[in-house]
């Protein structure tokens, strides 16, 4: 039995690899948040490639990385349950809109110090 092919764009398999990277969607979202995935881990696989991204980048760009990853997970969601389609670029506002809003929270009510960070080696 062969992989099932993305509904959204018809044009892969949907993996975690192609929901998250290679989508046309995704694609169109990480251009807009300005996220470049690593070229140099085509032997990886997709929690390298992770875990890579949240090592090359600043704590801000992780957390856009995150909810990004999160976004295109729901988005995919209600697109196959609810007939609701959002283009890349409406997904990206929305992240950059989440993340705004997450900032501006914090601004009025500072709840938590500077995060501490743990590689993943430590975990």
């Amino acid at each position: 039995m062969g992989l099932a092919t993305c509904r959204r764009c018809h044009t892969g398999a949907e993996t975690r690899e192609h929901l998250f990277r290679d989508c046309p969607v995704a694609k169109e979202i990480w251009e807009k948040l300005n996220i470049c995935w690593p070229s140099s881990v085509a032997n990886y696989g997709f929690l390298e490639v992770l875990i890579t991204m949240f090592e090359s980048h600043s704590i801000s760009k992780c957390r856009m990385i995150t909810c990004a990853l999160w976004a295109i997970w729901a988005n995919r969601n209600r697109f196959l349950h609810e007939g609701e389609s959002r283009s890349g670029s409406q997904v990206a506002d929305f992240v950059l809109n989440y993340l705004k809003e997450l900032d501006d929270l914090n601004h009025f009510f500072p709840i938590f110090e500077e995060p501490i960070l743990l590689k993943y080696e430590e975990l």
